[in-house]
């Protein structure tokens, strides 16, 4: 049963991706190329230097985020249509009542499927986001112990120069002194 809901949800993601992708493609100007990636970025500044020397417009769209609002839309309909059908409900006459509340029922359960995936992108988000943050967090403490290694190493380094330098005078002064 898990599968069947996990590949319903799929083809519904995808078909609404297609259709996503289809309003995309309109957009497109006549003579113009597209280069569409998927990608997650640390920062903006790579993707962009690596596209500037051929003049790219570069655009960004949060494909979540926007499949999200096509299900928002989708939602918004669905409450439309229940309301509308609950009036119709409530003034049937008992042959039409049985129909009525079913297609009631049925946008119901359509809404609340519409509603999950709603929040299933959200959920991803923060899960990016958080593993995003989790890794910059441990990037900043490697750098901060690489400082603190450094900062040591050259330490040291100074102190073992300073002893050299003393080692040093000292044996002058001792050679100094049998010369004398």
């Amino acid at each position: 049963m898990g599968a069947l809901v996990g590949m319903t949800e799929d083809v519904l993601e995808s078909d609404e991706m297609d259709r996503y992708l289809d309003r995309f493609a309109q957009r497109i100007p006549i003579g113009k190329t597209t280069l569409v990636s998927h990608l997650w970025e640390d920062s903006r500044l790579s993707v962009n230097t690596a596209l500037q020397p051929f003049g790219a417009q570069v655009t960004r769209l949060d494909t979540d985020l926007e499949l999200l609002g096509a299900d928002r839309r989708a939602e918004a309909e669905l409450d439309k249509e229940i309301s509308q059908d609950e009036t119709y409900l409530k003034h049937s006459v008992n042959a039409a009542r049985a129909d009525w509340k079913t297609n009631v029922d049925e946008l119901k359960a359509k809404r609340d499927q519409t509603g999950e995936r709603l929040k299933t992108p959200i959920s991803h988000q923060k899960q990016r986001y958080e593993t995003w943050l989790s890794s910059e967090r441990k990037k900043l403490t490697d750098w901060q112990a690489g400082i603190a290694a450094n900062r040591d190493q050259k330490k040291n380094e100074r102190i073992e120069h300073r002893i050299a330098d003393q080692e040093k005078q000292l044996a002058e002064v001792n050679q100094h002194l049998r010369a004398v």
